[in-house]
């Protein structure tokens, strides 16, 4: 498990980190959780990677300028996103590696899409839409990358929405608003009317999971589905009204965001239809409670 010390990556090792399973977590900073046996550092600079033959799965979970409240260094930023991640699946072609891969891009890639549109993956690769920051582009040139480059082992790439749960940050969206319901505090927002998916931390293990118990093992691009899609607004009104709580109208518009200039971002999920994945579970009202 590669990028350990975040929310993805800390959730999968959870996840996986079962008697019968070997796991080994890799990262810049050992969390505190983690003992020494279980932690490896890792050297984003680096060019080989022979620990990981050991393992049949790897999943990379590095990544900076996720959240906008973080400020991480241009240069960081490609270097850790794009430029890390293609020395890795280099390493990985070029020595033979026999296992399967997971990576990770985002639907923020669509950027502002006027015609507001359902996305297959075969569209969001062609995407030329613009985006709003660093971050986006830099997920969208490995995606370029991954899809130009065609390797002999098994490569999920996976297209995420909007991933939640138990462990996010405390400045993303759901634990701001769950952290204002509960102290009867009106929310900082934006108008609310960005259209996004939602899925829930655990559905995302598992799917992993499934994914690695395929029979079929060629390697493919993957929209992962969403539990619901709704507006920002509604997502914050569903909040409110689980802590028993009404949002006057005048919460939204107070605050400017960089991702109101993305309104719409859908991904089909026809093809992961057709692999029989399993079906997310709705975990918003249940998951609330973490908080």
């Amino acid at each position: 498990m590669l990028g350990v010390g975040g929310f993805l990556g800390n959730a999968l090792f959870r996840f996986f980190d079962k008697p019968g399973n070997e796991v080994m977590a890799l990262g810049r900073r050992k969390p505190a959780v983690l003992s020494d046996e279980q932690f490896r550092t890792l050297d984003t600079n680096s060019d080989t990677f022979e620990l990981l033959f050991d393992y049949h799965l790897i999943i990379n979970c590095v990544g900076a300028g996720v959240q906008s409240n973080y400020q991480v260094a241009q240069d960081e930023l490609y270097h850790v996103n794009l430029q890390f991640p293609i020395r890795l699946i280099s390493y990985l072609q070029n020595t033979g590696f026999t296992g399967q891969l997971v990576t990770f891009g985002t639907y923020f890639e669509i950027g502002n899409d006027p015609i507001r549109q359902v996305y297959s993956e075969d569209q969001l690769l062609a995407a030329v839409n613009k985006v709003s920051n660093h971050y986006c582009a830099s997920k969208r040139l490995l995606t370029r990358f991954v899809q130009s480059w065609k390797v002999n082992f098994c490569h999920f790439h996976l297209i995420l929405p909007t991933i939640y749960g138990f462990g996010e940050p405390k400045h993303r969206l759901l634990p701001y608003l769950v952290s204002c319901a509960k102290n009867n505090q009106i929310p900082h927002m934006s108008d609310g009317t960005q259209i996004r998916q939602y899925l829930h931390v655990q559905n995302l293990c598992e799917i992993v999971l499934a994914l690695n118990r395929l029979t079929e093992r060629e390697s493919r691009f993957l929209n992962l589905p969403a539990e619901f899609t709704c507006s920002v607004r509604q997502l914050a009104e569903r909040v409110y009204t689980f802590f028993g709580l009404t949002l006057p109208a005048s919460t939204f518009g107070l605050q400017a965001t960089r991702d109101s200039l993305m309104p719409y971002l859908i991904l089909s999920d026809v093809r992961y239809q057709r692999l029989r994945l399993p079906t997310p579970v709705d975990f918003l009202e249940k998951s609330l409670l973490l908080y």
